[in-house]
This record gives structure tokens, C-alpha cells and sequence, in this order.
């Protein structure tokens, strides 16, 4: 810490006593740690167990599973691809330990590939190595895991060092008033407990390496002004916290301690690009055992059950990942067990539903219906306010009474079952349990209290990032079993409302004009709305509604981006309409979860057309390939590029290339199978036009399996791409006796030498019908090589015979027996010959 009082300026306030200030800086510190513990220490679950939940794993990943770009571009909530090589159960692949040290890790790397001095990468990495974005949707455990982070820096778990912990509710900062950035990061409590001033605190975190800071919540508040530049300021300058905001997220403030932050993955790529964290890391959900190790908690007996009839509704089963989903889903699945109703929950909002009126019914709510009408009140007045922390002004102006206010702070909701609830959480000030209730119950005002007119107003707001949560939900009420089941819970006035009808009607012909409009946009652009267009009509499950939306629907879906198992499910209900004949198209998809298994059992039940697929960098088992195997109907390209393909995978794909009636294009590119999987891809290659083998491990035994399947194909197959394989000159000589059956052959990279490359000359010098291209670059073959190749020129459209070690000796050759050619008949490209640079022979 040094001698504080002697680093102030002349104007500030000095201590007489050093000893004075030491007192008062170790009472900052302790009281910042006391309050680090008590919100670490806080457990907020949507529905409140009698017994305390045992800790589950939360998966995190640190490799996005969406570029930004798509983020920007199509801004859809749900979309986060590019992420890790996600498939099967969430796999995370850092634990919280690992979060600054993979800030340090990724700074440093790009520093390598963006600045040229020392001097410069050690600037780049002070500035970008200590902030960390953690982005993830609504329930993911976001907020927990800042808990997490906090409770281990207090025990000294993580950072050690770290004398000062801040932790800082974004949602709990007046964005409206201007702030000194020690009033952002520090609560009022903490400023009332020392006697230190602003600026004895500001120096002593500005510069200091032993600082974290946890910012919650990035999306909680309007951040209309973080989606535009700011400009610089300084630390002692009293600003817009959003300035501030803006300087801390891009290392200009404090670039010396560890900032965490957190926020939805929408929200947190609209944040203006210079200064978003360079390291954003993704929680990925719940792996399928944790899921077990809750639902075996909270259901006891009743588990079996309960997870039948989720393996049997997957529009909740694919939400499980969430924590708080699966938490509130289980808990209500095993009271719906006990009374029976079980079976009429169907989707979330059946759930959510049936959660909030079973807590209805509950002795503290009883005689209280209009107590319910001014929590949706106070749900609905703070979303539009992008309020989630309310005061004793706000209750009041909500009409909700002090009697009302405490039966929803918490309740038992079931005699017999040890489960509680809350909704809100009260003091002087208050906010709901989590987020998703004060979203579901914005939806419940929105159709059964707001006016026709006022609800007329936000309509054109579905499809914004802040609606899309509560805009399913309000889908979700449009279904006549849970708007029956709301009306039993409110007042006999709204509950005998004709509005309902009105607002259904009013959202139906808004998505109708939404799915109109989806082909007019370009193919990337199409897929995040219609994910929109078909979750609403999932959550609604109401038929009339989807078969008048899918008549207006391409029957060529395009999908892309990053797939959840709730976006899986929602295209699974378009397809089980068959109200069209489906043809999907994948592009780009990254799968998380059960998402792929539900997408093409879907596709398979459906007998959907799949003219191309490209599934590139997922984790595909053999399992998943079998099936994807069974929904090849009418595929024309299948791209499976870096999806952990082994042989057994190519046996189980072999069935579903074998029944396609035209050969199609299989890139198997960065798979691991090796010669293990060349004897089935031997079975199918005459239904393949193109099979790229790039990088596949592939020695000269493999390369005799496929030689030997090419000799005997009865016509010619168009192109055989084995780049970067060690066939060595044993695997060139045996795919010298078949290249007569082949269009284009890529050996690029494939530890030939000058032997090998002869053998191949030899065998196209005597082709009888000339081959289109044959690339040999990267291979030691020297000038043997290139006398070789001069001989066959005629039988050739394009050498590439780059980086092989030629002489001029050799390009002379090339050249002289190039020069005897009719005129266009062959291209070469030799790339860099030594004394002779960049080297083209008639390449244009």
C-alpha cells in the first residue's frame, strides 16, 4: 500500500496520522470483504426447498459458440455460436479458477498477432489481460458464479494476493445521476463505515494489481449508451456511469485489477466493439448428471416420474440446462405428480403457470387475487423501466398492499411436499426472486390487465432483445388451458374481460407478417427469426394459430448459428405439423446440448429432405452419426469438417450414403479416423462426386483401400482430396494405378517423394481421357518430380506443384516441354523457385 498520505495532492484532505489512515484503510478492507461474504453467502432460488440443494456442476467454456458477427448482425437472444466444440451434455472446458489466467492467456496471444515491440505487447496485455466478459442466458448462473468467484477470493482460493473485493449489482446503480467511479464501484454501506474521502480511496485502488471487481448484470440496466462510443476520461472525473462503464469494460480505468463482469449474450455483443472485454468466456448450463443429481433431490420418490414425462415433452426437457428452468420445472413436475395434473404440463409457460398458481392457492394467498394483480403491475411498470430493484414508492404505486407484499415474499406451496416459494424478495428495497418471474408476470399483465391501446403500443417490440423473453411468454398465455388457468387467479372484472380474444388475435397477425417477411431477408439473416416465429409457436401449442403462420413459410428451411435444445425443440414442432414438405438446410450450426439428437429425430420422423448439411466442429459419437445417417433424403453436400469422426462413425454413416440415388460431396476434413474408416468410405465412394480427406490421418494402407475402391468404380469420380495425409511413395504408387477414374486428385502435403511423384506422372502420361487437376505441392519430390510431371503435361488442365524443391534445372524442363503444347492446353503453378521468385507458367 506504501505511504498513502504522502502520495495525495495538496488539495486533499491529509491525515496527521499515518496510523489513522492504516485504521481506516483496514476497516475499507474488511467491510468490502464482510459484504463480499454476505453476497456470496445469499441463496436465491425461484421455488425455495425445505432441504438445502447440494452443489451441482455448472459447465463454463472459454471459446465462443457464436462470433460476434452473428451476434451483431442477426441480434438474436438465443443465438451464441462458435463457441466451444459443444456436443452431447454442455462441456465446459476452464473452471473458475482458470477465468483471469485464461484473460492473461488470450491477451497475450492476440498481443503476438497485433503489436510488433515488447513494449507494445506488454501494454496490450496490462490493458486487456485482467477483464473478463461472462455472458449466458437468463438462469444460466451467471449471477452464481460471481458469487462463486467472490466467496473464493474472500478465502483466498483465487487471486491471494487481492486485498479489495467490490462486488457491484449493475441494476442497483441511478444511471440517471453522474457518478465519481468510486461511487460506481462502491456501495454507499461501504463509504459510511471508513472515514476515508473519495480520493484516498480512488488511491488506493487506481494502480493497485490487487483489486477485483464483480460487475452483475450488464443487461439489467438500459444500455442504449454503451451500444455508442465514449470517450476517455479520467479516474477522479464525475460522469454518466455509462462513461464510466465504458472506460472499466476497455481497460482504460483501473487497467490493473481483475473486472469481471456479466450478461446476456445478446446484449453483451451490442456493447460498441472498442470497448468490449477482448476475453468473454460462456456458461454453458447444466450437464445431463447434474441434472439427475437435482431432480433426484427435489423429486425424491417421485423422480422416475418426473423424468419420464420430461423425456416425453422436451420443450421442458431441453430447458433443464438452465438451472433455474430445471429447478422450478422439477419442483412443479413433482407436485403436479401428487395432484395429478402432471399431464396438462406441456411447455414452460404450462409450468411457470402452474408454479404461480399453486403458490396462489397457499393459505398466505387466499382472498388475495388483487394482491396479484399489483405484482404483475410491479413486474410490468420495471420491465418497461428496465427496473429489476424496486422501492417501498414502487410497491406502493403498484397497489400492492403490505399484507399482499409479505404473503409473496415466501409461502409453502404444498402440505406435504417441503417445498416453498418466492417471488419477491423484500426489504426496504426488493426485486423478485429471479428475473424469469418478474418476465412471466410482465406477460400476465400485458394480456389480462393492459388496455387494448396500451398493449397495441409495444406490439412492434416483440422482436427486440429486452421482449424476447417475455414476448414467449405471452405467446405461451394465447393457449386456452393456461389463459383458464390464469383467469382462475385473477379479479372477476379482468378474469370475464373479453381482451384476451382482442390481444391473441393482434399477436397471431404480428407473427403472421413476421413469417411473411422471413424469406425476404438474406440466408443468415433468416434463421434467427424464424427460431423467433417458431418458439412463439411452440409456447402457444394453440393449432389454429400454427397452421395459419406455417402456410406463410418457405418449405426450405435455412439453420444456422448456434442450436440450444429449446431453438431444436421449436423447429421439431414446425416439422411434426407436416403441414409442408420440409427440406432443411444446415449451415454453420454448432450444437448445445440435446439439440442435435432433437433436430434430427425430428428430421428423421418427419422424413424431412436434407439436400445440405454442414455440421463442421461438432463432437459427433457414433450414435449421433447413425442417425444423422438416417436423414440423408435428397442430400447433395454433407460437410462434417473437425467433428471427432472415427472409423466407427464411418461405419455407421456408410448405411445412408449407400441409399442416395445421386453421389454427393462428403468433406470429412480434421477428423481422426485414419486407416480404421478408409475400408467404409471404400464402400460408398460410388455415390460420392467429391470426398475431401484433408488431414485425416491417413498413411499408404489407407490410401491402397481407397486406390483399390477408385480402380473398380465404373465411372469417374470427380475429386479425391487427401491433403496433408503421410501416404508416403507407397500410398502415390497405389493411387497411380486408379488415377484413370479420377477428375482431380490433391496429394498436396502427403510426404511424397521424387519415386512416388514419378509413379503418378507415369500413370496420367498414358490417361485416355485427360484429368482436370492434380496438386502435389508441399512434397520433397525436386526435379525428379518436375521431369516427371513435364512429360505428362498433355494429360493435365492444372498442375500445382508448388514449394517442392525445383531448381531452375527443373523449371527449365517444365518450361521447355510446357512451351511444345497447343496453346491453353495446361496451367502450372510452381510458386517460389530459388533465383527465379513467384513463378507462373501460363497460369492466367
Amino acid at each position: 500500500m506504501g505511504d498513502l498520505h504522502t502520495n495525495l495532492s495538496p488539495h486533499h484532505s491529509v491525515p496527521s496520522n499515518k496510523n489513522i489512515v492504516q485504521a481506516n484503510v483496514s476497516i475499507f478492507k474488511a467491510t468490502l470483504v464482510d459484504m463480499a461474504r454476505e453476497i456470496a453467502g445469499e441463496i436465491q432460488l425461484p421455488i425455495q426447498l425445505h432441504t438445502a440443494i447440494k452443489t451441482v456442476s455448472l459447465q463454463i467454456s472459454k471459446k465462443l459458440q457464436t462470433s460476434p458477427s452473428i451476434f451483431e448482425d442477426s441480434g438474436h437472444y438465443i443465438r451464441r455460436s462458435d463457441l466451444k466444440k459443444v456436443y452431447g451434455d454442455p462441456k465446459g472446458n476452464i473452471n473458475v479458477e482458470q477465468i483471469f489466467q485464461c484473460a492473461q492467456q488470450n491477451a497475450t496471444e492476440e498481443s503476438e498477432k497485433l503489436c510488433t515491440t515488447k513494449d507494445a505487447k506488454r501494454r496490450f496485455v496490462a490493458k486487456h489481460g485482467n477483464n473478463v466478459l461472462v455472458i449466458g442466458q437468463a438462469g444460466i448462473g451467471k449471477t452464481t458464479l460471481t458469487k462463486i468467484v467472490a466467496q473464493l477470493a474472500v478465502d483466498k482460493k483465487i487471486l491471494p494476493e487481492t486485498e479489495f473485493i467490490l462486488y457491484v449489482r449493475l441494476r442497483d446503480v441511478n444511471f440517471k445521476q453522474n457518478l465519481h467511479l468510486i461511487q460506481l464501484i462502491t456501495t454507499k454501506g461501504a463509504l459510511d463505515k471508513t472515514d476515508l474521502s473519495v480520493e484516498e480511496m480512488l488511491l488506493l485502488v487506481k494502480d493497485s494489481p490487487n483489486v477485483l471487481i464483480i460487475f452483475d448484470g450488464v443487461d439489467e440496466v438500459k444500455v442504449d449508451d454503451l451500444k455508442e462510443s465514449s470517450s476517455a476520461c479520467s479516474h477522479d472525473a464525475i460522469t454518466k456511469p455509462s462513461v464510466l462503464i465504458h472506460n472499466l469494460l476497455s481497460g482504460d480505468l483501473l487497467p490493473n485489477a481483475k473486472i469481471l463482469w456479466t450478461c446476456r449474450p445478446r446484449q453483451a455483443f451490442e456493447l460498441n466493439k472498442s470497448h468490449r472485454p477482448h476475453t468473454i468466456l460462456q456458461i454453458l448450463g447444466l450437464d445431463r448428471d447434474a441434472q439427475e443429481n437435482l431432480g433426484r433431490q427435489i423429486c425424491k420418490e417421485n423422480w422416475p416420474q418426473v423424468k419420464k414425462h420430461l423425456l416425453s415433452h422436451p420443450g421442458i426437457f431441453s430447458a433443464c440446462y438452465v438451472p433455474v428452468t430445471c429447478i422450478i420445472a422439477m419442483a412443479s413436475l413433482h407436485l403436479g405428480i401428487q395432484d395429478s395434473s402432471v399431464h396438462s404440463l406441456q411447455t414452460m409457460t404450462h409450468v411457470l403457470v402452474y408454479a404461480l398458481s399453486a403458490y396462489c392457492r397457499s393459505d398466505h394467498m387466499r382472498g388475495k387475487v388483487n394482491d396479484l394483480g399489483g405484482l404483475t403491475q410491479l413486474a410490468w411498470s420495471g420491465f418497461l423501466d428496465g427496473k429489476a430493484v424496486f422501492s417501498e414508492s414502487d410497491v406502493l404505486k403498484a397497489c400492492l398492499s403490505v399484507e399482499g407484499f409479505q404473503a409473496f415474499l415466501v409461502t409453502y406451496i404444498h402440505p406435504t411436499a417441503n417445498l416453498q416459494f418466492q417471488l419477491l424478495e423484500g426489504d426496504k428495497h426488493s426485486s423478485f426472486s429471479h428475473l424469469i418471474w418478474q418476465e412471466v408476470l410482465s406477460a400476465v399483465h400485458y394480456m389480462f390487465f393492459l388496455s387494448f391501446d396500451e398493449f397495441q403500443k409495444h406490439v412492434s417490440e416483440f422482436t427486440s432483445s429486452r421482449w424476447e423473453v417475455v414476448s414467449k411468454f405471452m405467446f405461451g398465455l394465447c393457449n386456452n388451458q393456461t389463459k383458464t388457468q390464469i383467469q382462475r387467479l385473477l379479479p372477476a372484472t379482468v378474469a370475464t374481460s373479453d381482451l384476451w380474444s382482442q390481444k391473441k388475435q393482434a399477436i397471431q397477425e404480428f407473427a403472421d407478417q413476421l413469417s411473411i417477411s422471413i424469406s425476404t431477408f438474406d440466408v443468415p439473416e433468416q434463421c434467427p427469426k424464424l427460431l423467433q416465429v417458431s418458439t412463439w409457436l411452440n409456447e402457444a401449442n394453440d393449432s389454429e394459430m400454427t397452421n395459419a403462420i406455417i402456410n406463410n413459410l418457405s418449405a426450405n428451411l435455412h439453420l444456422s448459428g448456434t442450436f440450444f435444445p429449446t431453438d431444436a425443440t421449436s423447429i421439431a414442432f414446425l416439422l411434426a405439423s407436416r403441414i409442408k414438405d420440409w427440406e432443411i438446410t444446415t449451415n454453420n450450426i454448432q450444437f448445445v446440448a440435446d439439440s442435435c439428437t432433437i433436430l434430427f429425430q425430428s428430421i428423421k420422423l418427419n422424413k424431412c429432405k436434407t439436400p445440405m448439411l454442414y455440421l463442421g466442429f461438432n463432437d459427433l459419437d457414433v450414435e449421433m452419426v447413425a442417425l444423422i445417417a438416417k436423414c440423408l433424403r435428397g442430400t447433395e453436400h454433407l460437410w462434417m469438417v473437425n467433428c471427432s469422426i472415427t472409423g466407427a462413425c464411418l461405419q455407421a454413416l456408410q448405411p445412408g450414403i449407400q441409399q442416395l440415388q445421386t453421389p454427393i460431396y462428403l468433406f470429412l476434413k480434421d477428423n481422426p479416423f485414419g486407416d480404421a474408416g478408409t475400408p467404409y468410405l471404400a464402400n460408398c465412394l460410388g455415390n460420392l462426386k467429391v470426398l475431401n480427406l484433408n488431414n485425416c490421418s491417413i498413411t499408404d494402407i489407407g490410401a491402397q483401400t481407397l486406390a483399390n475402391a477408385v480402380h473398380c468404380l465404373p465411372n469417374r469420380m470427380f475429386n479425391l482430396n487427401l491433403h496433408n495425409n503421410n501416404i508416403g511413395d507407397k500410398g502415390a504408387s497405389a493411387l497411380s494405378t486408379c488415377i484413370f477414374n479420377l477428375d482431380q486428385l490433391n496429394v498436396n502435403k502427403c510426404k511424397i517423394f521424387g519415386t512416388g511423384a514419378a509413379k503418378l506422372a507415369s500413370a496420367i502420361a498414358v490417361l485416355k481421357k485427360p484429368m482436370k487437376k492434380i496438386n502435389v505441392g508441399n512434397n520433397a519430390i525436386g526435379d525428379q518430380g518436375a521431369y516427371a510431371f513435364s512429360k505428362c503435361l498433355e494429360n493435365v488442365a492444372e498442375l500445382l506443384i508448388k514449394s517442392v524443391g525445383i531448381t531452375e534445372a527443373g523449371f527449365n524442363q517444365l518450361q521447355k516441354m510446357h512451351s511444345q503444347l497447343p496453346k491453353n492446353k495446361s496451367r502450372v503453378y510452381l510458386g517460389q523457385i530459388p533465383g527465379l521468385g513467384q513463378t507462373y507458367i501460363d497460369l492466367i
